[in-house]
């Protein structure tokens, strides 16, 4: 069984590690970009000049952002907007479209018990509420 459809209201938490003298880390939650939506971007921004490709990066960008780790000078909450992702470092803003949109996969999210594959296995084998085939067939051929 797989989940590989982007249903509506879907989320996914995403991070990407810091890369010292260059940006701090960001942690996020985010809406995944179809794939129409992906490319219509790569299109456009492939269209124009290099100044309006990364604002359309930008804000197509914002508006999949639910939530970040992004703090304002008083260390509160930075609202998420096409402003605000605009002013990330460049090599942070391409890091997050290509995530956002599907083209790479996070860095490890801190605080996060398991890895992807982990947390995947066990939804698996929560949905067929008993172990994976594979380890049942193993456990019999051992005994």
């Amino acid at each position: 069984m797989t989940h590989n459809v982007i249903r509506d209201g879907q989320t996914r938490r995403g991070h990407i590690d810091a890369v010292p003298r260059l940006h701090e880390s960001l942690t996020f939650t985010y809406r995944p970009m179809l794939a129409e939506v992906v490319e219509s971007v790569e299109a456009a921004a492939a269209n124009v000049r290099t100044a309006q490709g990364v604002q359309m990066i930008a804000m197509e960008t914002a508006k999949h952002i639910v939530e970040w780790s992004e703090q304002d000078a008083k260390d509160g909450k930075l609202e998420i907007s096409y402003e605000n992702v605009r002013r990330l470092p460049f090599p942070l803003l391409n890091r997050l479209y290509r995530i956002v949109g599907g083209l790479v996969v996070t860095d490890e999210v801190p605080g996060s018990n398991t890895s992807d594959v982990e947390e995947r296995l066990e939804e698996i084998r929560r949905a067929t509420e008993g172990k994976p085939p594979i380890v049942e067939r193993e456990e019999a051929a051992k005994n």
